[in-house]
């Protein structure tokens, strides 16, 4: 991220230089387009192959009648020209492209792998994915990061969760995730785009370390099910779809519901020594719960979407220094869209999120945080595409204490800035370039620009390389900004956090598999932590400052793999090693190692059985500083572990042939089948050496209606 203490002059410079640049290669596009512009619509002069088709841009696609993209599903192995069209993603870009195509470490996780291996949340969902990492702290017993990347953070703020592209960010504690994890609705979900590596040019703060992006199923099915099992644990979901027409156009309606329980997880614990008070041993039930509903409706260019979750679990606070109480939340992200399509090569998309938080324990956590964007598509010829955006953040927030409502973070609203840019040239077929950045404008700090650069080169029609440039930010939230507690003063001109990275992508794709190779290195700055400080002629104080920095560097290989119509393999392995300072390493207390394999198999007649295990190994611990009292060794100790899943799923209606009736499947799973206790991670806070992390071995069962 680059500071301006001059902004202006500098800005109008760099926005007439990219104008300039801009009119250069679009009269120079126009030109070499010419001759194509009269083209027929395409046909196919052969037959293609699955490679192939998985290779076709979405322009290609759309071109195609509907008898030949009919066949084009057919040849892949979908079973619908929607499913086939759905096998491309956005999140790199906000336009469709092929994976290969798109310029970003992009990962993806469909409907049929989630029922496939018979994820019960979202969180079991993303453990799914190279690299993402999932742990706890004291506030929040479900968070992850990814890439090893975990500076002191009770929650997920360098990772972002959009809906559909649209971003649920709360400005107050920033990346409070614990909710949509546990709750967020699977049946709802057609698939989950993860996007590692910075993403702050499209989606802006917390797009740090990487993005999530979940987009929900658009069916006109239905479906109803019921799941119980170890610790008390159910889990109900129902989720329904419609298409129809009006008098303003075709619209369509989807809904989902989910409730889950997790009542009974009672493990031994113990408090750490507190004013004297030796350890404390209690009975600790780590128990979540929560409903949830994700809802959206389209109209013509008109799109709407509602999700809504009400959790509650059991919680430490911000330390582990008190025996734990009952943390709720109400989390509501809303959003209302508006395309309007101007030609063939010019559409513009406004938006409107509304993301509405209030947490509840010790503390009350309120925030109110409104987006308004604007986003011009224009894409004059084939190779050319240009994004240019704009959007208003209106922050709104207040931290008290429950119990007599003494101000922790007093209220506060701002309104903040930022406009982004972004290029796509093709120049050649198989070559493609990216250029963007966002200028950003937060309150009582200079304006910052975030770039990234991309090349994808697909050598040939199986083997390609991607190379990234980029940089993202983290805004300071309320929080860090305005706090006027002891522990940690706040102040309202820290500069906001910065990731510069390097990615490198090598991939190589044939009918069946999908192998790539990622190397990652990323330079981490001006990170947020409270420090002791000592103003001249003041008493010294508790003061949120930028100080902190690290490196993180790794590599990642990630496979995807189907022999056969009914063996369905996937797996990856990751490494990741971080630097802070020239000698402390591997400082955020994250697996240096994740191993990741699923293996399914689908016998088309009913029967579909999987196993699933992520291997994490042993974190670093670090040892506490000279003059530090050392950290209380009450808990289990720490080591490596293994995640282990089984899971069958037998379709009575397939399995017997019965005609007329709604699909009956039965689902049968287990959890953690290698760990007959509780898995244990460090204490991130290091009050103690360790925290609980998953309740270990369970068994599942339940049944699932699909009409």
């Amino acid at each position: 991220m680059i500071r301006y203490h001059h902004p202006a002059s500098r800005i109008y410079i760099a926005v007439l230089a990219l104008v300039l640049i801009l009119s250069l290669i679009i009269t120079g596009e126009i030109f070499a387009q010419d001759s194509s512009m009269g083209k027929q619509e395409r046909t196919l002069s052969a037959k293609p192959t699955r490679k192939q088709i998985l290779a076709m841009k979405f322009e290609e696609l759309s071109a195609l009648s509907l008898e030949e993209i009919t066949e084009l599903s057919r040849i892949v192995g979908v079973t619908s020209v929607d499913e086939l069209l759905k096998l491309l993603v956005n999140t790199a870009s906000k336009s469709d492209e092929t994976l290969n195509d798109a310029p970003g470490i992009v990962s993806v996780i469909t409907a049929k792998e989630i029922a496939l291996f018979g994820a019960r949340t979202l969180t079991d969902v993303l453990n799914y994915v190279v690299s993402v990492q999932l742990y706890a702290s004291p506030l929040f017993q479900n968070n992850f990061t990814m890439r090893g990347d975990l500076f002191r953070s009770l929650s997920s703020k360098h990772v972002l969760i959009l809906i559909n592209g649209r971003p649920m960010r709360e400005s107050l504690f920033g990346g409070i995730y614990a909710q949509v994890l546990n709750g967020f609705p699977l049946a709802s979900i057609e698939r989950i785009e993860v996007l590692r590596g910075p993403g702050s040019v499209l989606y802006g703060s917390n797009a740090f370390t990487g993005t999530v992006n979940i987009i929900t199923k658009t069916s006109n099915e239905a479906s109803v099910s019921a799941r119980g099992g170890t610790f008390g644990a159910v889990t109900a979901s129902a989720e329904a779809g419609a298409s129809f027409k009006t008098p303003l156009g075709d619209a369509r309606f989807d809904a989902g519901l989910q409730y889950n329980d997790l009542p009974n997880w009672t493990l031994p614990f113990r408090l750490p020594p507190q004013m004297g008070r030796p350890p404390q041993e209690i009975s600790y039930n780590a128990f979540q719960r929560s409903l949830s509903a994700m809802a959206s409706a389209s109209l013509g260019g008109l799109k709407a979407q509602l999700f809504v979750t009400d959790y509650r679990a059991s919680t430490f606070g911000p330390a582990i220094t008190r025996p734990p109480s009952v943390l709720t939340n109400f989390t509501l992200n809303a959003d209302l869209s508006y395309t309007h399509i101007f030609s063939d090569a010019l559409q513009a998309t406004l938006s409107g999120t509304l993301n509405r938080y209030e947490t509840k324990h010790v503390e009350r956590l309120f925030s109110n945080d409104g987006l308004l964007e604007l986003t011009l598509n224009y894409k004059p010829t084939n190779t050319l595409n240009i994004l240019i955006g704009g959007l208003l953040h209106s922050r709104y927030g207040v931290q008290t204490f429950a119990s007599n409502a003494s101000v922790i973070v007093p209220e506060y609203s701002q309104l903040w800035w930022s406009a982004y840019a972004e290029v796509h040239w093709q120049p050649i077929e198989n070559l493609k370039f990216t250029a963007g950045a966002q200028l950003n404008k937060a309150v009582n700090i200079d304006a910052d620009i975030s770039p990234r650069l991309a090349v994808i080169w697909n050598i040939t029609s199986e083997f390609g390389v991607k190379a990234f440039y980029g940089q993202a930010f983290r805004a300071a939230v309320g929080f860090e900004n305005f706090s006027i507690n002891q522990n940690g003063l706040g102040n309202p001109r820290l500069r906001p956090e910065t990731n510069e990275s390097l990615d490198a992508e090598v991939f190589w794709e044939q009918e069946n598999v999908r192998l790539a190779a990622v190397y990652f290195h990323s330079w981490q700055n001006n990170l947020i932590a409270p420090r002791n400080v000592a103003p001249p002629g003041q008493p010294a104080r508790t003061e949120m400052q930028n100080f902190g920095s690290f490196q993180l560097e790794g590599a990642e290989l990630e496979a995807k793999y189907a022999p056969t119509n009914e063996l369905y393999i996937l797996g990856s392995v990751s490494y990741q090693t971080n630097t802070d300072g020239p000698t402390l390493r591997d400082v955020t207390m994250m697996p240096n190692w994740m191993v990741k394999v699923g293996i399914g198999y689908d016998t088309k007649n009913g029967i579909a059985a999987s196993i699933f295990n992520t291997f994490n190994s042993k974190p670093n611990i670090l040892p506490t500083p000279n003059g530090t009292p050392p950290i209380p060794q009450i808990n289990p100790t720490i080591d490596g572990y293994n995640l282990l899943s089984a899971n069958v799923n037998i379709d009575i209606t397939d399995l017997f042939d019965i005609v007329g009736l709604p699909h009956i499947i039965i689902n049968l799973r287990g959890e953690d089948i290698l760990s007959a206790g509780a898995i244990w991670m460090p204490d991130i806070t290091r009050r103690i050496n360790s925290i609980p992390l998953f309740p270990g071995r369970g068994f599942y069962g339940g049944v699932s209606v699909r009409f």
